[in-house]
């Protein structure tokens, strides 16, 4: 019976031994994974702060682009339409030089910005651009042959009359809609 009292102290004591090791690993292992996860989340925190601030400083320079490009558009645009009214009422002195500047302004900050936008945009802006340059080499044809005439510039005067009705109107409208996506002011 002595051996069996024995027995049972062992057990017990065993028992309670064996539960103060595994409470004090389980508190020891704790403490490490908490100092870990304190570390790791404040590294975690400042890593998508980074990213956020990145991410925000591109959104803020595609807006940027996207509003100079639609303003500049406009202000060529523009020049398109009092070209077109110069031409039309074969009014002398139409600035034909600053319409051609405009475009070169417009096409060099296209070019310099296209990296930022979408590939959907600069297609559009680059099939506008393209039609640009040939109402506007016919144009320079016309001006460097001394054609006077509203009959032989009929052709060219229906082209700038499409650009400036349709080719540029839709550029605009697809550098709106992307603005007001990146403002947020419509879903993506």
């Amino acid at each position: 019976m002595n051996d069996l009292l024995e027995l049972g102290k062992f057990l017990i004591s065993t028992t309670v031994l064996g539960g103060l090791i595994i409470w004090l690993f389980k508190e020891f292992m704790k403490f490490r994974f908490s100092q870990n996860l304190d570390e790791n989340k404040a590294k975690i925190d400042n890593y998508f702060y980074q990213e956020k601030t990145k991410f925000s400083k591109i959104y803020d320079e595609q807006a940027l682009v996207t509003k100079n490009l639609y303003s500049k558009l406009k202000l060529l645009n523009k020049s398109f339409q009092q070209y077109y009214f110069d031409m039309k009422n074969n009014i002398d002195g139409s600035e034909f030089s600053t319409t051609i500047n405009l475009m070169n302004g417009f096409n060099d900050y296209f070019d310099e910005n296209r990296i930022i936008l979408d590939e959907q945009i600069c297609e559009q802006i680059e099939n506008s651009i393209k039609v640009q340059n040939e109402v506007f080499r016919q144009f320079a044809i016309q001006e460097l042959q001394n054609v006077s005439t509203k009959d032989e510039k009929k052709d060219d005067m229906n082209a700038l009359k499409n650009l400036i009705e349709y080719e540029i109107p839709k550029v605009e409208k697809k550098l709106e809609i992307e603005f007001k996506k990146i403002l947020g002011a419509i879903a993506k």
